[in-house]
């Protein structure tokens, strides 16, 4: 009963791929790519109750290009490093209101830049491995919406520069311990990035423990896993916060 619509998005990709015959670990990457996303249902409807327009599709085009190395050196599984650009026209973001709700909205558009940074290691010999991922980005709106908004050349909404995600991982026979560690950098809910109205940094750490074992033919896990290990209070959105300490227990049977 609010409306309907009617989209044929087309998306394109084109990418290549080179490994020296000098050097085989080693791998370069390139793609462009461009294309267009149409509102999800949540998005549609929420803007057509509590705004005075409808939504309009996400469109966009940009490139990425990196580098993989395989195994340079003991211990080291694999590294990789890449960097992307890409600008969209009416970007969806979902923006505070004035009566606590998050409204999405069209952002006329947009420049990201960014850099992702991941690295791999291993001992078989113990059971330990790690995994790092550094990504870093950049997303701008180009296009104010008014004279007095004061937003051009700002940093997104709900959008941090740093985030660094770290997995460290022990296993022995059918014991298994993993450590994951996200650290996410300060955001900003106003579109002028007003200093006084900011997400602060925050570090979540979440510990899992699992055990399998073989019972009358089943294939058994035991799992527990604590969310939130040292019960930070965080928040990604205004007002909504993230859930403290959890403790979840969970036996999975495969028969």
């Amino acid at each position: 009963g609010i409306g309907s619509r009617s989209e044929s998005p087309v998306a394109w990709s084109a990418g290549l791929g080179v490994v020296p015959a000098f050097f085989d670990k080693l791998e370069l990457k390139g793609n462009y790519f461009s294309g267009k996303r149409v509102p999800t249902y949540n998005e549609y409807y929420y803007s057509s109750l509590f705004s005075g327009g409808e939504l309009d599709p996400e469109k966009f085009n940009g490139f990425e290009a990196g580098i993989v190395v395989k195994r340079p050196v003991p211990f080291i599984d694999e590294a990789r490093a890449s960097y992307y650009s890409i600008t969209t026209n009416d970007k969806i973001i979902w923006v505070p209101s004035i009566i606590g709700l998050q409204i999405p909205r069209n952002v006329s558009k947009i420049e990201s830049r960014g850099v992702d940074l991941s690295i791999e290691a291993s001992d078989p010999g113990t059971g330990l491995s790690i995994a790092v991922a550094y990504s870093y980005l950049d997303a701008r709106n180009i296009s104010p919406f008014g004279s007095a908004d004061g937003s051009d050349g700002k940093q997104l909404i709900y959008t941090p520069n740093d985030r660094v995600n770290t997995s460290l991982r022990w296993e022995y026979e059918a014991l298994k311990v993993i450590i994951d560690h996200r650290f996410t950098g300060v955001s900003w809910f106003t579109s002028d990035n007003n200093p006084v109205y900011y997400l602060g940094a925050n570090n979540v750490i979440d510990l899992h423990f699992s055990w399998s074992l073989t019972f009358m033919k089943s294939a058994n896990t035991l799992a527990l896993s604590v969310f939130n290990l040292f019960n930070e209070n965080y928040k990604v959105i205004q007002s909504y916060p993230m859930p403290l300490r959890t403790v979840v227990v969970s036996l999975t049977t495969k028969i």
